[in-house]
C-alpha cells in the first residue's frame, strides 16, 4: 500500500486506519503442551497462563515476570532481545516438570519489519535455536503443532489473537 504525495491528510489517515500493515506485534514467552500444571509455578507472583488452541499454553513474558525471574542477575543471550541465562533455566525447568518440549519465542514487528527468535528444549537438551522469519513456526512444528489447512502453525494455535504481551494476561 503506497501513499502518494497528492493524497490529502484525510485520505492518508483512512489508509492508516484500515491498514494492519502499520500495526505492531510484540510477543515473548514460553509455549508447551498443556498437561497437569502444578502449583509450583506459582512461586512466581507475576506468572500468568494463557490457553492456546490444540491444548497448548503460553506463559507470556511480561516485564514484571522478566524482572522476577532474572532478579537483576540474568545474563543476556546473544541474538535475542530478551532471553537470558535465567530464562533458559526456567525453560529447562518447565521442560523437565512437564516432561515435554518447551519453546521460548520472541517477536517484535512494526510496519512490516521486525524479527523473531526461538529456542526449543527437551529436558536439558536444546534442540533448536534460531532467528529468522520462520523461527516461531519452526519451534511450534517441533512442539508437534500441525498446521490447519490454509494456516501456518502460528495461526493454528492463534498466537495472532493478541498483538502485545500484556494482552495475553486477561485471556
Amino acid at each position: 500500500m503506497r501513499i502518494r504525495e497528492s493524497q490529502t491528510l484525510d485520505e492518508i489517515l483512512q489508509i492508516i486506519e484500515r491498514s494492519e500493515y502499520l500495526m505492531g506485534y510484540i510477543n515473548r514467552g514460553f509455549i508447551f503442551a498443556k498437561s497437569n500444571l502444578d502449583s509450583s509455578y506459582l512461586k512466581y507472583k507475576q506468572i500468568h497462563f494463557a490457553n492456546l488452541k490444540n491444548n497448548f499454553v503460553l506463559i507470556p513474558l511480561t516485564d514484571d515476570l522478566y524482572d522476577e525471574i532474572n532478579d537483576n542477575k540474568g545474563k543476556h543471550e546473544h541474538g535475542f532481545h530478551f532471553l537470558t541465562d535465567k530464562l533458559i533455566d526456567f525453560g529447562i525447568e518447565i521442560s523437565k516438570r512437564e516432561k515435554s518440549k518447551v519453546a521460548y519465542v520472541e517477536a517484535d514487528y512494526f510496519g512490516g519489519t521486525g524479527s523473531q527468535q526461538a529456542v526449543v528444549w527437551i529436558d536439558d537438551n536444546e534442540i533448536l535455536r534460531t532467528s529468522n522469519d520462520r523461527a516461531i513456526n519452526q519451534a511450534l512444528s517441533l512442539l508437534g503443532i500441525q498446521r490447519d489447512r490454509d494456516k501456518d502453525e502460528f495461526e493454528t494455535i492463534e498466537l495472532n489473537k493478541y498483538r502485545t504481551v500484556e494482552d495475553w494476561i486477561d485471556s
